[in-house]
């Protein structure tokens, strides 16, 4: 848990020394063009990365392969301000500019959502999956309340999968590394016909656990995964074309188990009271109950675009099926000498079908160009959560020295979700050089949910030291609820191209995420009783610049977002009473994000992205009774930077050598709003990674040799406090392995 300091200095002069020389290289290298263009579909029409007024970071599909980017978390680490908390395998959590979602009940939503080709994913649970075959991921940062919607009211994270395209292509990738990583994957497009196309591509990987149970001698934190994805295109002469695309993915790990870090007395007290030592390696732990994470995810859509004199038009239909089964041990202890054991079950079915029609069109003489569209989603989710607790008073506590309360409560949850909106944005040009957008959205939620309680221990006989409860339910309850809430999320940017180079933007856009039900209220009342929404007002300006001739790109902006209504899960209570319940407040957040590549000749890369976030919470008295007002945001380090550094050799006609180096730092930051920094917190962390690559000559083949966390960096990546105790997950340990990839036409 290093402050990274030593380490930043040393990249930094690295750097310094590479660009210096450089440069001087690029003089006479009239022949290079600079930076490769990057294009988006983040307005949803084809333009530039440099044309868009907004943040947006982009990856193409070839640096996610250079870079080793094959997780969320590996495209998040890359972004500025955008975080990654795996909660759980079940309910991973996103987080941009501070803004994120701990709901994991069927009532809440997530505020970073995820798409994969412009199609929402609406669960959390069926998000976080293995990235292979893309054409590239666009994340835009900030509120996208007008083309997004669907309560991407922190941001969106976009993954465009490779179409199939009318020529022979395949490629295989295969992975070897420590842990027993095995990862296979690829694909192979073709043509049936002039006008047809398909492409199959597929995924298979396992590797052991980065943490071992001391108890039952098995790996915890593993990885196994198959995913297939098959899609077939047909252009008609009419002009409209039609892409079918289907895709199934199956995990079967041993779920992450969390872990005492630090270890406080509300643990040693158990050990002492045993006789015994804890364990403080926090890559071993020592659960009776062994974890899993198994899920089937399903998914199907249809798009067909049609082009009409007044303009282009897009139908996207989108079927996809979750269904997971999970267990984690919340304390990663063995119940002979805990406290509180407490271990958490839960299944879930999303059934979720969107629609979305757009047109997009050219008018007044080509100065306006304009989307409009409706969307459509509803889905069914059946969630049944458990908790199997016990709570163990020791023998010099009170109220119930030597005695233990035991409870299984469990929540019985289903709810049907239906999303409707109506959109429109248009883009004029008032001249060569300024251009003024204005958009809107229109959006109607509507949930209803049925909740009941059930007691897993009614029926059975409590040992001679056992004593049953409800906790941390306080009676049985059936219940049946509904809601609807409705917003109007406008947006409107000016943007100005100073040079051909430099363009400078503002705006002023508004998000909203729809209200909701708890997921385990302790009772009735609160069950029946809903949440309101979450909107936010983000204000930002910015500038999207060039440099020398291509060879700099400088993208800056700063950024103000009040935000009203911000819901949050706070963990109240201690010991078999304790819960995770909603908690809703008003928020400001400003801060600065830049990002910044520079390609002083064909040999050599570097970046540098940094990360401002200045979080206050306002007026926030907890049921305990502590005032949070004005405490940090969770998840939202004030600063955030990484460096990274590409050299690419010539063989002299005998292939390519390239050599990367990427150095991403995490400033302080806090898990929950009580900003506790020791239990609840993590202080600043770097991680290093570096691969070497070798390239053939005919380009048909290549191999990598990579490192990740090359430092072995111990840090956790997420907490929840227990009185001075944080039961922790710890993020990935020092890893490294070797990639090779052929590649057929």
């Amino acid at each position: 848990m290093s402050n990274g300091k030593a380490k930043y200095t040393y990249i930094a002069l690295a750097i310094s020394a590479a660009l210096t020389s450089s440069l001087a290289q690029a003089q006479q290298e009239d022949e290079f063009k600079g930076i490769e263009k990057i294009v988006v579909t983040a307005q949803k029409r084809v333009q530039s990365l440099q044309e868009v007024p907004a943040s947006i970071s982009a990856f193409g599909a070839n640096e996610m392969k250079e870079n080793q980017m094959v997780k969320i978390d590996d495209v998040i680490s890359a972004t500025p301000n955008l975080s990654f908390t795996p909660f759980s395998e079940a309910d991973p959590q996103l987080s941009i500019r501070g803004i994120s979602s701990t709901a994991d009940g069927v009532g809440g939503d997530p505020s970073v959502v995820v798409f994969i080709n412009d199609i929402a994913i609406n669960r959390a649970g069926g998000a976080n999956l293995d990235i292979y075959d893309l054409e590239r991921v666009e994340v835009m940062r900030g509120p996208q309340g007008t083309l997004y919607g669907k309560n991407a009211v922190g941001g969106a994270i976009n993954f465009i999968t490779k179409a199939p395209e009318e020529f022979f292509s395949a490629e295989v990738s295969a992975t070897l590394g420590d842990y027993n990583l095995r990862e296979l994957k690829g694909h192979v497009n073709f043509a049936i016909a002039s006008d047809t196309a398909v492409r199959i591509s597929g995924l298979t990987k396992d590797r052991d656990g980065f943490q071992k149970n001391l108890v039952t001698g098995k790996d915890v934190d593993d990885a196994n995964t198959k995913s297939i994805r098959g899609q077939i295109s047909h252009s008609f002469d009419n002009g409209l074309d039609v892409l079918v695309s289907t895709e199934y993915t199956k995990n079967d790990t041993a779920a992450g188990s969390r872990v005492p870090f630090p270890i406080g007395t509300f643990v040693t007290d158990g050990y002492d009271d045993a006789g015994l030592v804890p364990n403080d390696n926090p890559r071993e732990v020592e659960p009776n109950t062994d974890g899993y994470f198994k899920r089937d995810v399903s998914n199907s859509f249809v798009k067909i675009t049609k082009e009409l004199d007044i303009g282009t038009v897009t139908s996207l239909t989108s079927y996809r099926h979750t269904k997971f089964d999970w267990l984690q041990d919340l304390v990663g202890l063995p119940i002979s000498v805990v406290q509180l054991k407490t271990v958490n079950l839960a299944t879930e079915k999303d059934k979720q079908f969107t629609q979305e029609l757009r047109i997009n069109g050219l008018s007044m003489a080509d100065k306006l160009n304009w989307v409009a569209g409706v969307y459509y989603s509803t889905e069914d989710v059946d969630r049944t959560e458990s908790y199997d607790r016990t709570y163990r008073f020791l023998s010099t506590q009170q109220p119930l020295p030597g005695k233990s309360l035991v409870s299984f409560p469990e929540f019985d949850q289903f709810a049907t979700i239906e999303s409707k909106a109506v959109f429109a944005q248009g883009t004029y040009a008032f001249t060569d050089k300024l251009n003024v957008t204005i958009g809107g959205r229109y959006t109607v939620d509507d949930k209803d949910i049925d909740l009941a309680i059930n007691d897993l221990l009614a029926g059975k006989t409590p040992g001679p030291d056992e004593i049953f409860t409800l906790a941390p339910a306080d009676e049985v309850y059936a219940i049946t609820a509904s809601d609807s809430w409705s917003s109007f999320t406008p947006k409107i940017a000016v943007d100005y191209q100073l040079t051909a180079d430099a363009m400078i933007y503002t705006s002023a856009s508004k998000g909203y995420k729809a209200g909701g039900f708890q997921s385990a209220p302790s009772n009735k009342i609160s069950a029946e009783q809903s949440f309101d929404p979450e909107e936010v007002i983000n204000y930002e300006i910015g500038a999207k610049t060039q440099w020398f001739n291509n060879k700099v790109r400088l993208n800056s902006n700063l950024f103000y977002m009040d935000y009203s209504n911000l819901q949050f899960f706070e963990l109240v209570g201690t010991g078999a009473d304790s819960l995770l319940v909603v908690q809703s407040t008003n928020a400001e957040i400003k801060g600065l994000e830049l990002e910044m590549l520079v390609r002083p000749t064909q040999d050599l890369q570097l970046g540098f992205n940094y990360a401002l976030l200045d979080t206050e919470l306002g007026a926030y008295i907890n049921a305990a009774g502590k005032d949070f007002t004005g405490n940090k945001l969770s998840r939202s380090p004030e600063s955030s930077y990484s460096l990274s550094a590409q050299y690419w050799l010539d063989l002299a006609g005998k292939g390519t050598m390239s050599f990367r180096t990427a150095y991403e730092y995490t400033g302080d930051q806090f898990f929950d709003a009580n900003n506790d920094p020791v239990v609840g917190g993590e202080s600043g962390y770097g991680l290093l990674n570096a691969s070497v690559r070798y390239e053939s000559t005919s380009g048909d083949w290549n191999v990598t040799a990579w490192a990740k966390n090359l430092t072995d960096e111990l840090y956790r990546s997420t907490s929840i406090t227990a009185a001075d105790t944080g039961f922790a997950r710890i993020g990935n340990p020092r890893t490294v392995g070797v990639t090779f990839n052929m590649y057929f036409e």
